[in-house]
């Protein structure tokens, strides 16, 4: 399998993996919170993604000696579309979860 299709399959699973823990955490727990952790918990993977991805390729850029108001944006902003298509997944899955949890 190529590495980034397997990066890909990493990532899609733990974002299922944590978005249904917090959701059935939280839907046994606190059921009235539900809505809110339907949007908030899948954010959490895209972010830590984006920081350590974003603060890696400026480390790197910085350190071959482009000044950092020479950085490029456009990588970065690939990154903030690829983790926001995550956040959207995770979104879809929890609703998908919390509709089955309801039954």
């Amino acid at each position: 399998m190529d590495p980034a299709t397997s990066f890909l399959l990493v990532v899609v699973s733990l974002q299922a993996v944590f978005v249904a823990a917090v959701i059935l955490l939280v839907g046994r727990r606190f059921p009235r919170r539900i809505p809110v952790y339907r949007w908030v918990a899948p954010a959490a993977l895209p972010v830590l993604l984006f920081l350590m991805a974003t603060f890696a390729y400026i480390n790197i850029e910085t350190g071959q000696g482009i000044a950092l108001d020479a950085v490029q944006l456009q990588p970065v902003l690939r990154l903030f579309l690829a983790d926001a298509t995550l956040w959207m997944v995770g979104v879809v899955f929890a609703s998908l979860l919390i509709r089955l949890a309801r039954r």
